[in-house]
């Protein structure tokens, strides 16, 4: 025999059911579903649980469910890369702008002056630097233009036209950087 436990909301519609089936003689959908549920095919017992007793048993059964693999399988879609690279772009460019901003209110503007000059005189820090603080203002500059046209013309928000603008943004970033990166001002 199988142990069903229900919920005391459903084993009160059972009970209804039952007891019109009982007191009616017609073979109505209700009698019908009583009928179904007075003879059953197996033997169950119902038991009464509380709410706390019923949440304690599903906690229990989800301990047992294996845990999905979220994002270690997941391949993202190159426009949902595009979205939050341009989020952590405009993050990375409000906590460096905000950074040097406090820094320079609590150092003197010289030592910020004297940081830049140890960084131009490395020449292999340099473009690394530069690539650092070009990528988020690039990105996000063209990402923000692309939102701009789309904003306004409505046109290219299809799946096709969203990825390819989606390539062409990181392209176009990537190249750009570059430039920004290893020209000499």
């Amino acid at each position: 025999s199988k142990i069903f436990i229900l919920p005391q909301n459903i084993q009160f519609k059972m009970l209804q059911i039952l007891q019109k089936s009982s007191r009616s003689n017609t073979r109505s959908a209700v009698s019908s579903n009583a009928q179904r549920f007075s003879q059953p095919k197996r033997k169950v017992q119902i038991q009464t649980l509380t709410p706390q007793q019923a949440e304690e048993r599903v906690v229990a059964k989800r301990k047992e469910l294996p845990v999905s693999p979220h994002v270690s399988i997941y391949k993202f879609p190159v426009p949902a890369l595009s979205s939050i690279t341009n989020r952590a772009t405009g993050t990375a460019l409000t906590f460096g702008f905000a950074g040097a901003a406090a820094l320079s209110l609590v150092k003197s503007p010289q030592d910020l002056t004297v940081f830049l000059e140890t960084i131009k005189s490395h020449p292999t820090l340099l473009p690394l630097a530069k690539a650092t603080v070009a990528f988020p203002l690039v990105y996000h500059y063209l990402a923000a233009l692309r939102h701009f046209i789309w904003d306004k013309y409505v046109k290219g928000l299809d799946l096709v036209s969203v990825q390819q603008s989606s390539l062409a943004l990181f392209g176009s970033s990537a190249v750009l950087t570059a430039l920004l990166a290893f020209f000499k001002f």
